[in-house]
C-alpha cells in the first residue's frame, strides 16, 4: 500500500482539475491511499469525496506552515506531489520524508530547488494541466485513460438513486463575474440592465423547453435580487446564496449550464452536462489550459449583454 500526498493549497476548482490526476493514481495503484493538503477555501469540498484519505489545512502563515510539517514529519509518503506550485506548499514539503517529490507549476529553476525534488514540471504556455498530468502518470509507469475524467462518478450515482428525476431543468449560474464593478476590471463588462437580464431568462426558459434554475454565489447580486422579485414565470426559480456543495448536485442533475467561467464550468464537465462557458477574449488569458480536456463543451467570449444574450440563445 503507498500513501501519496498531494498539495492543493488553492480554490476549489484547482482542486477539480487535479482530481483527474488522483483519480488515474488509483486506477493505477487501488490500494492507494490519497492525502491531500487543502486550503481554508476548499478543504470542506475535497471533505465530500470518499476517495481521498487525509486531509490537511495550509494557510499562509508561519503557524500554519510549522505546525503541519509536526503533523507529517513522521510520515513515509511514497510519492509527493506539490500540484498549486505555492511556495507555502514547496517550503512544507522540503521537511517530509519521500521516495519521490514532484513538483507542477512552478516558476523558480534554482539549484536549491532542484536538489529537493526528483521532478520538476515547470510552466509551459503550450502545454495544457490534462497534458502535464499525463507526464506524472508517466513518471510512475501508470497509463491515463479517459475514465480518469469522470471524477464525480460516485456522486452522481448517489444522486440517481435518491432522485428519479434528473435532467429536467436547465441552469444560468448568475455570480459576480456577470457584474462588471465586483470583477475583474480590465475584463469586458457583460453586465446586463435590469430589463434585458428578465427578457433574457424568459427567453432562455422558453428556448431551451425546460424549468429554469437561477443560481447566484455565495453572495446575491442586485440584478439577481431584483429580478427574483420580479420573476413572473413560474417556471423559472431563484436559489440564492448556496454553498458550493448545494450548486453542485444542481449542476449535475441539469441538463444544460450556462456561467462564466469558473469551478462550476468543471463539474459541469466533469458530469458530461452541455455547458455554455463564457469567457474573456483569450488573447488576454488562455483558458484552453484549463478546458482542453471539457467534454460538451461550448464557449462564448465576453461582448456586451444584448449581443452575448443572442449568442448564448443560438447554442441553447
Amino acid at each position: 500500500m503507498r500513501n501519496y500526498l498531494i498539495f492543493r493549497s488553492d480554490k476549489i476548482g484547482d482542486f477539480l482539475i487535479t482530481a483527474i490526476l488522483i483519480k488515474s493514481i488509483q486506477r493505477n495503484d487501488p490500494d492507494a491511499k490519497i492525502s491531500i493538503v487543502a486550503s481554508k477555501n476548499n478543504i470542506n469540498y475535497i471533505k465530500s469525496f470518499n476517495n481521498i484519505t487525509n486531509i490537511f489545512v495550509l494557510k499562509n502563515n508561519f503557524f500554519s506552515k510549522i505546525s503541519l510539517i509536526f503533523n507529517l514529519i513522521k510520515k513515509n509518503f511514497h510519492s509527493i506531489i506539490v500540484a498549486d506550485g505555492k511556495k507555502r506548499s514547496v517550503f512544507v514539503s522540503f521537511f517530509l520524508k519521500s521516495k519521490n517529490k514532484i513538483l507542477l507549476n512552478y516558476n523558480n529553476k534554482s539549484l536549491f530547488i532542484k536538489f529537493f525534488f526528483n521532478k520538476i514540471f515547470y510552466p509551459n504556455i503550450k502545454q495544457t494541466h490534462i497534458d502535464t498530468f499525463k507526464e506524472v502518470i508517466n513518471y510512475f509507469n501508470f497509463n491515463f485513460d479517459n475514465s480518469d475524467l469522470n471524477i464525480l462518478a460516485e456522486k452522481q450515482i448517489a444522486l440517481t438513486k435518491k432522485n428519479n428525476k434528473s435532467n429536467f431543468y436547465s441552469l444560468f449560474h448568475f455570480d459576480e463575474k456577470w457584474v462588471h464593478n465586483l470583477y475583474i476590471k480590465n475584463y469586458t463588462n457583460i453586465e446586463p440592465n435590469l430589463s434585458d437580464f428578465i427578457i433574457f431568462i424568459n427567453n432562455l426558459q422558453k428556448k431551451s423547453g425546460k424549468n429554469l434554475i437561477i443560481t447566484s454565489g455565495i453572495k446575491s447580486t442586485e440584478i439577481f435580487l431584483e429580478a427574483s422579485k420580479n420573476n413572473l414565470n413560474d417556471k423559472i426559480s431563484f436559489l440564492p446564496n448556496l454553498n458550493f456543495l448545494e450548486l453542485e448536485k444542481i449542476i449535475i442533475q441539469s441538463n444544460l449550464v450556462i456561467a462564466c467561467h469558473g469551478s462550476v464550468s468543471h463539474v459541469a464537465s466533469a458530469a458530461e452536462v452541455k455547458q455554455i462557458d463564457v469567457i474573456e477574449d483569450p488573447s488576454l488569458y488562455s483558458y484552453n489550459k484549463w478546458t482542453s480536456h471539457f467534454r460538451l463543451y461550448n464557449k462564448v467570449y465576453r461582448t456586451n449583454f444584448k449581443d452575448l444574450s443572442s449568442k448564448i440563445l443560438n447554442l441553447v
